[in-house]
């Protein structure tokens, strides 16, 4: 899988097959310490999102676009005269 730049470091690390095991590092390194149960229910979640997260990057065309993450109660002023 191609990764861009910012993404090439974590690439190894996230396809890693023990994803319970990540899940638990980086809830660990976040100070959060859940019951193993949560931790299974976490893994299950991480690797669905992880799909998702991964789709955003699969559009070539769409690699260096800023995702459009807010949105502008207040339009721009438009002068209609």
């Amino acid at each position: 899988m191609i990764y861009p730049p910012s993404r090439q470091a974590n690439a190894e690390m996230t396809e890693n097959p023990d994803l319970r095991a990540l899940v638990t590092l980086l809830l660990a390194r976040a100070g959060i310490s859940p019951s193993d149960s949560e931790i299974d229910a976490l893994t299950k979640q991480y690797a669905e999102l992880k799909k998702t997260i991964d789709a955003l990057y699969a559009i070539p065309e769409c690699r260096y676009e800023v995702p459009a993450l807010r949105f502008d109660a207040a339009p721009p002023f438009a002068d209609w005269s």
